[in-house]
C-alpha cells in the first residue's frame, strides 16, 4: 500500500506539472483574447453564431466523446466508460479560446478540467496501481483548478468533494495535493497571476453580523440553485425547440451576441472578471449585474458553447453581494468577497472548497464569515448542482454501479 501510494503520488507530480503548464498557457491566451476582444467588440462579437458552429463541427466530427465535457469525466470515475480522448485537450482549449474571442459568456475552468483529467486517466489506464482510475481522477481535477485559479487548497477540496456528495476521497488526499501545489506552482513561475482582491476588511460577529451572514447565505443559495436550475432546464427547453444541433447553437449564438453587445457593450461577455473587481474595489455595480450575468451564462451553456461555470458564479456572486450590502448594513466588498465564494459551493454542491477559495484570495480570517455564509448556502441549495451528476442521489447511484448492486 505504501509503495502503491507512492507511484500514485509521483505521478500526480507529473500531471501536476503538465496541468499548470498547460493551464498557464491557456490562461494567458484568454486574458490577451479578453482584451482584444473588449476593445474590438462590435467586429468579434456578431461572429460569435459561427464561432459556436465551428466549434460543434470539430466536435461532432474529430471529438470522439470530447463534446461530452464534464459528463465524460464523471462516467469514467463511475466505470461506466473507460475513455476520455487525449484529443479533448487542444478542442476543449481552442473551442473555449474561440467563444472568448466571439464574447460567450462563460467561463474557464471547467476546461482547464477536463484536459487535466484527460491527461490523468490516459496515464492511470497504462500503469497497473490499485484504484489509479479514480485516484488520478481526482489529482487531475485538482490539478486543473489549482493551476488555472492559483489556490491550490481550494483545488484539494474541490476535487475531494466532486465526485461524491457528502463523502470525502480521503484516500486520494496526497496524489491530489501534490498535483494540486506542483500544478498551481509550475502555472506560478510560467507567468499564471492568482486574482488578488487587494485589501477587504471583515466584520465581528456579533449577533447581528451573524444574522446578516445567514441572510447572506440564503440569497447565495437562491443564485447557485436558479443557475443550475436554468441551465439544465434551458438545455432541455432548447432541445425541443431547436432540435438540431446546428441551427440551435447559430440561433442562441446571434441571439446572445445581440444581448452582449447592446448591455452595455460587453459588460458580461467571457467570464466578466471587470464585474467582480467592481465589486470588490468599489466601481459600479448595477443591482441587476448578478442577473444579466448569471441568466447569459446559462443561455451560453446551455447552447453548447465551450468554457466554464465556476468563474462565472464568482461574478454573480460578487456582484450580488456588493448589490444587496447597502441593505443589509454591511460594506459592499466584504458582501461581495463571502458571496464570491458562497455562490461557487452553492452552484457546485461543495462546502470545503469555497472556503478555502475565499480564504486563499481574500486572507484566512474571512474563515468564521466564510464558513457561516457558505454553510447556509451549501445546506440551502436543494442538492442542486451545475454537475447534473455532482448530487447526493447520483453520487448513490454511482456508487451502487461500481458495487453492482
Amino acid at each position: 500500500d505504501i509503495l502503491n501510494a507512492a507511484g500514485l503520488t509521483l505521478l500526480a507530480v507529473v500531471i501536476g506539472a503538465f496541468a499548470g503548464a498547460v493551464d498557464a498557457l491557456f490562461g494567458r491566451v484568454l486574458t490577451y483574447i479578453g482584451v482584444f476582444r473588449d476593445a474590438n467588440l462590435y467586429y468579434t462579437v456578431p461572429f460569435l453564431p459561427l464561432a459556436g458552429l465551428l466549434i460543434l463541427f470539430v466536435l461532432k466530427r474529430f471529438g470522439k466523446g470530447s463534446i461530452e465535457g464534464m459528463h465524460r469525466i464523471f462516467d469514467c470515475y463511475d466505470e461506466k466508460k473507460d475513455d476520455i480522448p487525449l484529443r479533448m485537450i487542444p478542442m476543449a482549449m481552442t473551442g473555449t479560446w474561440l467563444t472568448h474571442l466571439a464574447g460567450g459568456s462563460v467561463g474557464r475552468e471547467g476546461v482547464a478540467v477536463q484536459m487535466s483529467c484527460a491527461f490523468s486517466y490516459n496515464i492511470a489506464k497504462k500503469v497497473r496501481l490499485k484504484n489509479a482510475k479514480r485516484i488520478l481522477l481526482v489529482a487531475g481535477v485538482a490539478a486543473g483548478f489549482a493551476g488555472l485559479f492559483r489556490t491550490p487548497l481550494a483545488a484539494i477540496f474541490f476535487a475531494m468533494e466532486l465526485f461524491c456528495v457528502g463523502l470525502l476521497q480521503v484516500e486520494a488526499l496526497l496524489p491530489a495535493a501534490a498535483a494540486a501545489f506542483t500544478a498551481s506552482e509550475i502555472s506560478g513561475l510560467l507567468g499564471m497571476e492568482r486574482f488578488s482582491a487587494g485589501a477587504v476588511a471583515t466584520v465581528d460577529l456579533g449577533a447581528p453580523n451573524v444574522a446578516k451572514l445567514v441572510i447572506l447565505g440564503l440569497l447565495c443559495a437562491f443564485a447557485g440553485v436558479l443557475f443550475s436550475v436554468l441551465i439544465k432546464k434551458l438545455r432541455g427547453l432548447f432541445k425541443k425547440i431547436l432540435p438540431n444541433a446546428y441551427i440551435r447553437i447559430a440561433v442562441i449564438g446571434a441571439f446572445c451576441a445581440a444581448l452582449i453587445i447592446f448591455l452595455w457593450q460587453g459588460r458580461y461577455a467571457g467570464a466578466s472578471e471587470g464585474l467582480i473587481e467592481n465589486a470588490l474595489t468599489g466601481g459600479t455595480v448595477f443591482g441587476w449585474d448578478f442577473a444579466l450575468k448569471l441568466i447569459l451564462t446559462a443561455v451560453c451553456v446551455a447552447a453548447g458553447f465551450q468554457g466554464g461555470e465556476v468563474a462565472p458564479l464568482f461574478a454573480i456572486g460578487a456582484t450580488l453581494g456588493a448589490a444587496v450590502s447597502a441593505f443589509l448594513g454591511l460594506p459592499p466588498a466584504f458582501c461581495a468577497a463571502v458571496c464570491y465564494a458562497a455562490v461557487f459551493g452553492a452552484g457546485t454542491n461543495t462546502l470545503i472548497a469555497p472556503v478555502l477559495v475565499g480564504a486563499e484570495i481574500f486572507g484566512y480570517e474571512f474563515i468564521p464569515c466564510l464558513f457561516i455564509v457558505c454553510l447556509v448556502a451549501y445546506c440551502c441549495n436543494f442538492n442542486k448542482s451545475i454537475y447534473p451528476q455532482h448530487t447526493f442521489y447520483e453520487s448513490l447511484k454511482g456508487i451502487f454501479y461500481k458495487n453492482n448492486v
